[in-house]
């Protein structure tokens, strides 16, 4: 249940770093030569449709978005890391959304896509997972991505080491 929260929190974040980054209902000319707002649309990209994780952070997503008045369209590789890669460069051509959250399958498998993204002036926000080489650090590890919502793998290994020997106090064999 902790890990749930902490999810929805990191991609409300993510949200919320899209927003930042410009996604807030830009400006454009209208016909009549006032302004007008252009509805922000988003593409969520996650492990998988039946996975908790990628639910819960599509839930978190989904709530930031409305408030925004932004629409979330799902994408679904099935755990599938050339999946999701044709996904991102599909969404990034399709000309249908202006910002994406990656939660990625294989942050190492997806950057060529998110700088085809990125050139075409589309948000990106990693989530979860680093977007490249290095599953260790938070950091943005593509030059022009707007956020990165992650805790560092090693991190929670760490975590979760701890938490075991906590438990494991006092009890012997501890199994």
């Amino acid at each position: 249940m902790r890990m749930r929260r902490h999810l929805f929190s990191a991609a409300a974040v993510a949200a919320a770093g899209l927003a930042a980054a410009g996604c807030t209902a830009p400006k454009s000319s209208g016909p009549s030569g006032g302004s007008k707002s252009t509805k922000v649309h988003i593409a969520f990209f996650g492990y998988a449709a039946a996975n908790a994780y990628t639910q819960a952070a599509l839930t978190g997503v989904k709530k930031v978005a409305a408030r925004y008045g932004a629409t979330v369209h799902f994408y679904d590789p099935n755990m599938n890391s050339t999946t999701q890669v044709a996904q991102i460069q599909d969404a990034a051509t399709s000309g249908k959304y202006n910002a994406m959250v990656v939660y990625s399958v294989d942050g190492t498998a997806v950057p060529a896509a998110v700088r085809q993204a990125l050139s075409n002036k589309i948000a990106v926000v990693a989530d979860f997972v680093p977007i490249g080489p290095n599953i260790d650090t938070p950091a943005i590890q593509v030059q022009g991505v707007a956020g990165s919502v992650v805790v560092p793998i090693d991190q929670t290994g760490t975590d979760a080491g701890k938490l075991i020997a906590a438990a494991c106090q006092g009890v012997n064999p501890c199994q």
